[in-house]
């Protein structure tokens, strides 16, 4: 207080003080006082979302990992298949050589 009476105060302030009266500067300090606590709050509300914010954040991050790993399953799963599938039409390209190898020897033979 020692500090506040020697340095924060100017004599304009003192005047103005003791012109308007105690109710008026308790009114004032009410006003100030809300504007304070208004401001508290604004800034923890803020505070409040940037840590919602990077909880979200987080929580994308798991999500992205999870399916990176889900794509390299599904990308394994797809080339497996692609192999089956090839292998499956190279066995049926081989199955429709060799009938029609059967229907010319079979031609050949009734013919012949």
């Amino acid at each position: 207080m020692a500090v506040a009476d020697e340095f924060c105060q100017s004599s304009a302030d003192v005047s103005l003080a003791n012109e308007v009266g105690e109710i008026v500067i308790g009114q004032y300090m009410q006003v100030v006082g809300f504007r304070l606590a208004s401001l508290g709050r604004s800034q923890e509300l803020k505070h409040k979302k940037v840590i919602v914010e990077k909880e979200d954040c987080l929580l994308l991050k798991e999500e992205l990992a999870e399916n990176k790993v889900t794509l390299a399953v599904l990308q394994t799963k797809l080339a497996d298949t692609e192999k089956q599938l090839k292998e499956t039409k190279d066995s049926y390209a081989k199955d429709v050589e060799d009938l029609k190898k059967k229907r010319l020897i079979w031609g050949a033979w009734n013919l012949g």
